[in-house]
């Protein structure tokens, strides 16, 4: 999926118009190449009808030998109007914005790396993160987390979040094999990081996601009704059909009486529609359920992979 049909045809068009733009540059230097060497135009003519000539005696099965050396000799001559009037020998080789693909897009059937620089630079364009947010699993240490302090699993702050950053490498490499996490626990301790990191690593695959704070998406809700066609409501439903949703911060919004059935709308719809979504709090699953109601918390327990990050705070610590 990643690129929806608009969005592939939109960077199709964008090729397609650089190749329109480096004709024009190809006519503008041909046109001053005649307007300063009048000779040239009959040498190009006389250059075309030796090819041409070529052709036919190499159909006829007849000895080119003699062809190919005009061509080379006609060739040698209008190189050598170029220097004499003070053009370089490549004035017509007008470059590619990619020699690769030659401003295609395509290669043997192949994206080009350029189309998929391109693409990815418009995921990460609609993903709503902030650049100080795109972040990749070499950026995500455990090195802050405590080997002193445990939760009630016994095990330690590094190892619960050596454990979350091990599984979110497994989720990156088997995606778009559907997976949800949560991630829960106190403030400051790499949540919203660690599903930052996930997000990039998957806009780099070239897949699309979107990161968008739970306030956010309430105000969204809202405001989608007055602007249907806008970018509000293009990026409304972007938060349901996009491969990987972050969804920041839940238990941070204002709530009200509508909040949770808001949330449990987006949880379902992602659900069904089988579209991975990470989900961060700094409430655990019975602060959840008593704000957003049950059915929201059981489905966070039955389809969400739970990690608990806990400790000091990294951005006081580190």
């Amino acid at each position: 999926m990643a690129l929806s049909n608009s969005q592939f045809n939109d960077l199709m068009k964008r090729y397609d118009e650089r190749q329109i733009e480096r004709e024009r540059e190809l006519d503008a230097r041909q046109k001053r190449l005649y307007d300063v060497i009048p000779s040239l135009r009959s040498l190009d003519d006389a250059i075309r009808d030796a090819y041409i000539n070529m052709a036919r005696v190499e159909l006829k099965g007849g000895d080119v030998a003699s062809v190919k050396n005009e061509i080379s000799s006609l060739e040698a001559k209008k190189v050598s109007l170029f220097k004499e009037n003070g053009f370089p020998e490549n004035y017509l080789d007008v470059p590619y914005t990619c020699n690769d693909c030659k401003d295609k897009g395509i290669v043997e059937g192949v994206k080009c790396h350029c189309f998929i620089k391109a693409s990815n630079a418009l995921l990460f364009h609609q993903s709503n993160m902030e650049k100080r947010l795109q972040k990749t699993f070499s950026d995500f240490s455990i090195d802050c987390y405590e080997e002193t302090k445990t939760d009630i699993t016994g095990r330690t702050s590094r190892q619960s979040a050596e454990a979350a950053l091990n599984a979110a490498k497994r989720f990156v490499e088997s995606f778009p094999d559907k997976s949800n996490f949560f991630i829960f626990g106190d403030t400051g301790t790499g949540k919203t990081h660690l599903a930052c990191c996930i997000a990039t690593e998957i806009i780099n695959k070239g897949y699309s996601a979107v990161f968008v704070k739970t306030p956010e998406f309430i105000d969204l809700c809202y405001q989608r009704f007055n602007d249907k066609t806008g970018e509000k409501g293009a990026m409304y439903e972007r938060l349901f059909d996009c491969e990987l949703l972050v969804l920041d911060d839940l238990g941070a919004d204002y709530s009200t009486r509508n909040t949770p059935s808001l949330v449990l709308t987006l949880i379902d719809e992602r659900l069904n529609s089988g579209l991975s979504t990470v989900i961060t709090s700094n409430l655990d699953i019975s602060q959840i359920r008593d704000i957003y109601s049950e059915r929201v918390s059981s489905r966070i327990i039955g389809d969400y992979k739970n990690f608990h990050f806990f400790g000091s705070d990294h951005r006081i610590k580190c």
